[in-house]
């Protein structure tokens, strides 16, 4: 969202970072979920812009990285994290629980919250 949001100390990193996906030779080695495309859809229309929201939605899917679904087993995983770290945000759990199932130990983000996690590397873009 910071790469199709108005400008932001954010928004030329995510760009660069976008970039960098779709012009490598491993695009497949990247992924999200649809959870992140659920949250775009919910944002956009929240601020009363949701035809930017449909273009981020489509413009994520073209970029041809696995989108992984949000399964029972990653909610599962995401009640545990909020027992044993209560102050992770329930959408940060659910990515955390979709990832750790998935065994990804690495994620992209400018989120600082994912630093008390152990057994996951947050990077920023």
């Amino acid at each position: 969202m910071y790469a199709a949001g108005a400008e932001h100390p954010h928004r030329q990193p995510s760009l660069k970072f976008l970039e960098m996906i779709v012009l490598g030779p491993s695009v497949q080695e990247h992924c999200t979920n649809t959870e992140v495309l659920q949250e775009i859809l919910h944002r956009y229309r929240a601020i009363k812009q949701p035809e930017t929201g449909f273009r981020l939605f489509d413009a994520v899917l073209s970029l041809g990285i696995v989108i992984h679904p949000i399964e029972l087993l990653d909610l599962g995983i995401a009640r545990r994290l909020l027992t044993s770290f209560p102050k992770l945000s329930t959408r940060d759990a659910v990515h955390l629980g979709m990832c750790q199932r998935r065994e990804i130990a690495t994620i992209v983000t400018f989120d600082t919250d994912f630093a008390q996690i152990p057994d996951i590397k947050a990077i920023k873009p």
